[in-house]
């Protein structure tokens, strides 16, 4: 009996961590890792629920040095052609503060990004994609990009 909790303790932690859908898009950096904790994977899909947090890790490395990194996140929608793009207003778009990463960043350093979002009740009920970038303010190169497709429930 025992080992069949710890067997399912340690599955349902497992399942938290497991990586969430998405694309890399153009960026100076590579993506090690992208998890979206709070969010249950539908395998091509991060679903997301209103009126709840959810929690972005991502792992990256950067291809030069860099002194501070802001946060820029918008929401895709429409298809091919005809897509749209709407700036997500982040609380917090300092990504050296309260993010876990400490700046500068060195060049091929690995480090990650942690970072809390609020999935609002007021949020329509739709399919889009979440562009999540990380931006060197000086210079205004994306230094890392990913595109997470996203369904709000």
């Amino acid at each position: 009996m025992r080992s069949s909790i710890f067997v399912l303790l340690c599955v349902s932690k497992f399942s938290l961590l497991i990586a969430s859908p998405y694309k890399a898009c153009e960026s100076k950096g590579n993506i090690v890792e992208l998890a979206v904790r709070d969010c249950s994977d539908d395998v091509s899909r991060c679903v997301l629920e209103r009126g709840k947090d959810a929690h972005i890790d991502l792992t990256f490395v950067v291809q030069k040095q860099v002194e501070k990194v802001k946060v820029k996140v918008f929401g895709v929608m429409g298809v091919l052609d005809h897509q749209m793009s709407v700036p997500y207003p982040i609380s917090n778009p300092n990504a050296c503060k309260d993010s876990n990463l400490t700046c500068p960043i060195n060049e091929g350093q690995n480090v990650t990004y942690s970072q809390s979002f609020a999935v609002l009740l007021i949020y329509p009920r739709i399919e889009l994609i979440v562009k999540w970038t990380l931006v060197d303010p000086s210079t205004d190169d994306v230094l890392v990009c990913a595109e997470i497709p996203v369904r709000i429930k």
